[in-house]
């Protein structure tokens, strides 16, 4: 896993016709989750989340996903926005449902 997270990083994809940014997105948020599951990059797991959602803030599972991780680092309250956004991308998923948990959880803790 180590070794893939430099290629993967160092992988962005060229700069795309502008009818493409979900594919971009879709890299940023792939090395997130990425970086995110090594436990050991939380820091750029960030910043890949929120690179992927400049690019395209309509996926819900970005907004989901840098929830989780906002969690993690201690930041409760803007978690809580990410949750409240996937939510409003896709009420009826599986990505609202986790996200509408979530946001109990950081709202009660």
């Amino acid at each position: 896993m180590e070794e893939a997270i430099p290629r993967i990083r160092n992988s962005a994809p060229a700069p795309a016709r502008r009818r493409r940014p979900p594919a971009r997105a879709r890299h940023w948020f792939n090395l997130g989750v990425s970086l995110y599951s090594s436990r050991r990059h939380l820091g750029e797991a960030l910043e890949a989340f929120r690179k992927a959602l400049s690019i395209n803030n309509y996926m819900a599972s970005a907004h989901y996903s840098l929830g989780v991780a906002l969690v993690e680092s201690g930041d409760r309250a803007e978690a809580k926005g990410h949750y409240e956004q996937a939510v409003r991308i896709e009420p009826h998923t599986m990505v609202s449902a986790a996200a509408t948990r979530e946001h109990g959880r950081a709202v009660h803790a």
